[in-house]
């Protein structure tokens, strides 16, 4: 019997943990016991202290969520002592009812009869069994209390079965299989004949499992004579099918229990209790085709239900969504849709709003929702516009009850036919009734979305007639004046609204100014320029000011940003003294609005603001580059034959961004930021006096961010700008990077950001920037803390996991124990990884269980908007990168590790995956913005290579399909064939792709050897196996390829560790040498495999992949030597100071670089030294450290480089 064994005799020492499981495949399992555990035969033993216990039991209960029912049994063996002994008598002591997900290896917890140890505790867990039994033995132990008819049990029925569900839940189906066909032999039942099927499909024999599938099958086809009528042994076949199925995409082409509960609903049409069921059991499998079929029959069977069509129609709409609709059968469902839905709306019309509508009509704004959406999915846009104005089906009618989102769509639908005209007075429809300066009353403030005021000046600037400039200006100042009654969130958009009219609209005459304050106001002041005061003026105070505002600046000649710089510094910091004027003409007075009170807060964000205009300006209208700028080399110090062009502002020639403008900023920035954190005043009347940095002062909340750290992260970013990535060009050699003192200003930027950290613990934005810092500075147990401390949502886990698990096999790929403030915490890449892939599954089940309330509550939208999510979800280059990183690292940590499509998450990605289109679902905007609009963000400059893309997810997929083919390879010729058959088509679709400068020069390195294995396998095994098929052309050009590659991994693994300015960086070591010696193991295997006895080949095919296997055994050879040679050279002494040193110093010692001597008395005026120089020398050795003992740790992980043997 599976059993997981705890003892334990004193708290204060260690505690014996034993697991013995058939099958220990579960992540929790495998990630917190059998990889720091030794295998004992049947059991996994652990030494777990006094602390780690408690997560034990943390753990155990944390994978116990719910969904399946079942009796839990834990029996005391003898009495407890220690805390944690009670605690988990506490939890578990008696007969319990526990709640078991379903992917969880075992389900029932019972007695460990044989675990008969002092002061010792026993729980065992079974290997999973249908509901129904784990209801049978629920209903046991309630009957058992409560006796019916003088009997033990309710009835024979369960009394009978009582040895069968024992056999099951003990995982002895051999014997369950005998009692079963011995009681079929007696009498035919139609419920052992379901429960036989579920042994079958769980039997260790092929042969029982080929009869559960026949069985499945026979049930599942046309015109079967046995129909399932039970709801009971329905489910028992689902999850015999479940246990012959395993992948989620297996199941939905098999749809064996869809097509039997399709039968069952035709053989039972006055059952409908017995409809709704398959219906929503179908919509759990995301079966829609059988669930509209399912909902058709129950339309027809009880025409009086109003729900029936709309479910119809929503499983029809949802199926044509997805790939298992041809485009045919799309074209078809959608046209009857379609038309079904003209009837409906047709039906509404006719009944004229009376209170009694017909049943076949739309009655709520989810049906009118509906019948919008398959319109739309039908390219009916006329009648969608024609719907919309309808006073009965419209967006203002009765049964749209107001829901906004049917006036939103309206106005997009109008923006995107260019029906503009009627797009006007539908917008100043809306923004009339969402102020309550004309009307009186506020009808709707939702009037004024932003979508509403973008579509409105589009529309008036498409057509340029002084009729729509009129109303735009009519709305803008109705929504500016004190009296429109709208709250600030709306009034911000009346005045973006301002801005984007002003600097878009293509004036003809003066009085097109008409919204901002004439020159008599504000004299020599022109009208952009006044209204972007005005703006600021009243939102200066805000987070969000300085991106409301700087596309607008940086269309500004220099002459004007200097005036507006020059006069409405003064105009912002002291406010001006109304909130709006509004010109009355004739002479009369102007309105005037009080000025609100700005917080202390607010004060600095403003004084922020203004420094963030002006050193944004500094990289906006500078003349073009002569060679159009590659973005890939952004430091002017780069000495050579490039183009540049002289700086705007100062003179000095620059590349991109000119270097000398670019240290004044950074200096003034950390100036300021260290000055302000430290309590002192800045400058500027409006803040005499007041101390800005000091967060007690501000009144801050821990989830608050500070308003001086946008200094902090600017000045980063000008550290950041001073470097060169590494890998902006496809073949850029590392050494480039280090001549430039690029790891230098990395590290002064790391440095700045850890502090403003220290100071502003809430900012999401530093942490994300550390990540990629780290990341590409080497540093990866400091990148998984950064990364650790995000507290980032699930859904951003699945947007921006990226940020840290893109790569993380070449960075980091083993856990670390990491110290901070005296808190000991595991650091393991691998988990990350499995917490997200759970999150995944979680969310697939929680879709699937609110579909079926979505559909009960008539919220058909909601069901739409589920499914594409989850579609999304599995298809998405975040889920890729997920299952492709775990699976590298299990390679790499775990030798003896069997890769399956049911392991490490492959069971979340899409059938074939190989052949599926992967939709970036990435997140990149959610970084510092605080460039123009045609300069790259601060994320592309610390990439560590090219971003996720399809073409990468699918080449390392395809690689991955290598790697189980060849390091578990099936038993029986057949089933070679079979596999080298499905590897001919990944091969063929992975050819056929057109090679994209999407990856680094050693992924393409590690595609293009895994491309010629796969040719040269396919060739020799599968097509011509009895045959010497390498003196084909073909296989030559392949094998010579495969030799060339070879050899320049031999070159990647020679390292220069004697060069001055050498670390443990990303590019520069642990990718290379990662990818290396992977690529490397790839061909031994290769070669392995093709001498294994299963394996069909000539015997010249094996001598040539031998030879191969040779030199790649070398190329491992120099990486694992390579490795120690690190590893020796980081564990010298010294590295501190020179740490140190690249913190405090200008770059110095290279040539061809004209840069001071650290020495010289002008060094003080560097952003190096003004960097270590405001954090302080404490600080600076601290974190120093930190980063020293971070490369340490990554180098560790190099010796996972071992040396294979190429026969096993």
């Amino acid at each position: 019997m599976p059993a997981i064994l705890i003892t334990s005799t004193d708290v204060e020492k260690t505690y014996t943990v034993a697991i013995r499981m058939p099958t220990c495949e579960h992540p929790w399992f495998v990630e917190k016991l059998v990889t720091n555990g030794a295998s004992d035969q049947r059991f996994y033993i652990v030494e777990v202290g006094p602390e780690d216990i408690h997560e034990l039991l943390d753990g155990i209960l944390g994978v116990i969520s719910v969904a399946d029912f079942a009796i839990a049994t834990v029996e005391m063996l003898a009495v407890p002592t220690d805390p944690w002994s009670t605690k988990l008598l506490s939890a578990f002591s008696g007969k319990v009812t526990l709640s078991l997900r379903d992917d969880l290896e075992g389900t029932i917890v019972a007695v460990l009869k044989e675990a008969n140890m002092k002061n010792g505790m026993a729980l065992a867990w079974v290997p999973t069994t249908q509901r129904r039994i784990a209801r049978y033995r629920s209903r046991l132990a309630s009957s058992a209390q409560q006796p019916k008819m003088g009997a033990f049990y309710p009835d024979a029925l369960t009394q009978q079965h009582v040895p069968i569900c024992n056999a099951i839940e003990a995982g002895d189906f051999r014997q369950a299989l005998k009692l079963v066909d011995k009681r079929l032999a007696k009498n035919s039942d139609t419920y052992l004949l379901a429960l036989r099927c579920y042994i079958q499909a769980k039997h260790d024999l092929a042969i029982e499992r080929n009869r559960a599938y026949i069985r499945l099958a026979t049930l599942s086809q046309p015109g079967c004579k046995e129909i399932i009528s039970d709801t009971d042994e329905l489910n028992i076949y689902e999850e015999a099918a479940a246990a012959m199925f395993p992948n989620q995409e297996d199941k939905k082409a098999a749809a064996f229990t869809s097509k039997m509960r399709l039968a069952t609903v035709k053989a039972n049409p006055k059952k409908e209790k017995l409809g709704q069921d398959c219906f929503h059991v179908c919509v759990k499998r995301s079966d829609w085709d059988y669930a509209q079929q399912i909902a058709t029959i129950l339309e027809k069977n009880f025409p009086g239900n109003h729900e029936y069509p709309f479910w119809k129609l929503t499983a029809i709409l949802t199926f044509t969504e997805t790939r298992e609709c041809d485009p045919q059968k799309r074209h078809i469902l959608l046209t009857v849709a379609s038309r079904i839905m003209q009837t409906f709306a047709d039906a509404t019309i006719a009944a004229a709003g009376k209170s009694a509508l017909p049943v076949r009509s739309l009655q709520t704004p989810q049906e009118l929702l509906l019948f919008h959406r398959i319109l739309d999915a039908n390219n009916q846009i006329a009648d969608r516009l024609k719907a919309y104005k309808d006073p009965y089906i419209g967006s203002s009618s009765k049964i749209a009850k107001g829901e906004w989102v049917f006036k939103r769509d309206h106005v997009l639908l109008l923006e995107e036919e260019g029906d503009y005209l009627e797009l006007i007075e539908v917008c100043n429809e809306l923004l009339e009734g969402a102020q309550a300066t004309t009307t009186g009353k506020i009808i709707d403030p939702r009037g004024a979305d932003w979508k509403v005021w973008d579509a409105f000046i589009n529309a008036a600037i498409e057509l340029q007639t002084k009729e729509s400039h009129d109303k735009v200006r009519d709305q803008i100042k109705a929504h500016l004046a004190p009296t429109s009654g709208l709250n600030k969130t709306y009034k911000r958009n009346a005045s973006l609204a301002n801005l984007f009219f002003c600097f878009n609209l293509q004036k003809d005459g003066k009085d097109r100014t008409f919204v901002i304050p004439d020159g008599s106001r504000f004299p020599g002041i022109s009208p952009r320029i006044a209204a972007l005061m005005m703006h600021l003026s009243q939102y200066g105070h805000t987070a969000s000011a300085f991106g409301d505002v700087k596309r607008y600046v940086e269309t500004f000649s220099q002459g004007e940003i200097a005036e507006m710089l020059g006069k409405g510094i003064p105009l912002l910091g002291v406010r001006l003294p109304w909130a709006w004027v509004e010109d009355a003409g004739d002479g009369e007075q102007p309105i005037v609005a009080p000025r609100e009170e700005v917080s202390d807060v607010g004060l600095r964000t403003s004084h922020v603001t203004l420094q963030k205009l002006e050193i944004f300006y500094y990289n906006c209208n500078l003349p073009p580059i002569l060679n159009e700028g590659d973005f890939g080399s952004i430091a002017s110090t780069m000495e050579s034959n490039d183009e540049y062009t002289p700086c705007a502002w100062c003179g000095n020639k620059r590349y991109v961004w000119c270097e000398k403008c670019q240290k004044t900023n950074i200096m003034r920035l950390i100036r300021d930021y260290s000055t302000a954190m430290k309590g002192f005043n800045i400058g500027g009347p409006w803040v005499q006096g007041c101390p800005i940095g000091i967060p007690k002062h501000l009144k801050l909340l821990p989830t608050d961010t500070h308003p001086l750290d946008d200094m902090a992260i600017m000045a980063a970013i000008g550290l950041i700008k001073l470097t060169a990535t590494p890998y902006g060009r496809f073949y850029a050699q590392p050494v480039d990077f280090e001549k430039r003192h690029g790891h230098q200003r990395l590290l002064q930027a790391a440095a700045l950001l850890e502090f403003a950290h220290s100071k502003s613990a809430a900012n999401t934005q530093i942490l994300l920037l550390l990540v990629k810092l780290y990341s590409l500075l080497g540093a990866g147990s400091l990148a998984l803390r950064a990364y650790n401390k995000l507290n980032i949502k699930q859904i951003q886990g699945d947007t921006l996991g990226y940020i840290l698990f893109d790569r993380i096999s070449s960075l980091h790929p083993h856990p670390v124990q990491d110290e901070i403030s005296g808190t000991t915490q595991t650091l393991d890449p691998a988990a990350n990884i499995a917490h997200v892939q759970r999150m995944y599954g979680n969310v697939r089940s929680q879709i699937n269980n609110n579909s079926q309330r979505s559909f009960e509550a008539g919220s058909y939208d909601s069901v739409c908007q589920l499914v594409n999510a989850s579609d999304k979800l599995s298809r998405s280059i975040g889920t890729a990168i997920t299952v492709i990183e775990l699976r590298k690292i299990v390679r790499m940590t775990d030798q003896n590790a069997v890769l399956t499509k049911q392991t490490q998450g492959y069971d979340l990605l899409p059938h074939n995956p190989t052949s599926n289109q992967f939709a970036n679902n990435l997140d990149y905007k959610c970084y510092p913005d605080f460039e123009t609009s045609d300069c790259a963000s601060v994320e592309v400059w610390l990439r560590l290579g090219p971003p996720p893309s399809d073409f990468r997810a699918r080449s390392a997929l395809f690689l991955d399909e290598l790697w189980m083919l060849f390091r578990n390879p099936p038993d029986g010729k057949s089933k070679v064939i079979t596999a080298l058959k499905g590897i001919e088509r990944s091969f063929s679709i992975v050819e056929g792709m057109r090679i994209h400068t999407q990856m680094t020069g050693h992924e393409a390195c590690q595609h293009a050897v895994g491309v010629g294995l796969a040719h040269f396998i396919i060739v020799t095994c599968l097509e011509s196996p009895k045959f010497d098929a390498t003196r084909q052309k073909s296989v030559r050009q392949a094998i010579t390829n495969l030799t060339k590659f070879l050899g320049n991994l031999k070159h990647v693994c020679q390292m220069d560790l004697s060069a001055i300015r050498y670390y443990p960086s990303f590019n520069g070591t642990l990718h290379p040498l990662y990818l290396a010696h992977e690529t490397a193991s790839l061909v031994i295997a290769a070669a392995r495999f093709v001498n294994n006895k299963q394996v069909e080949t000539h015997a010249k095919t094996c001598e040539e992949l031998n030879g191969l296997a040779v030199i790649a055994k070398e190329v491992q050879q120099l990486a694992a030597e390579t490795s120690e040679n690190i590893k020796v050279r980081m564990n010298g002494g010294g590295w501190i100071d020179r740490v140190m040193t690249w913190l405090w110093e200008e770059p110095v010692g290279d040539p061809d670089v004209d840069i001071m001597e650290w020495w010289d008395p002008r060094f003080a005026h560097t952003p190096g030294r003004w960097v270590a120089q405001e954090l302080g020398q404490e600080f600076c050795e601290w974190w120093v450290g930190e980063m020293v003992d971070s490369w340490k740790e990554s180098v560790i992980g190099l010796a996972a480089l071992r040396v294979d043997d190429i026969k096993k």
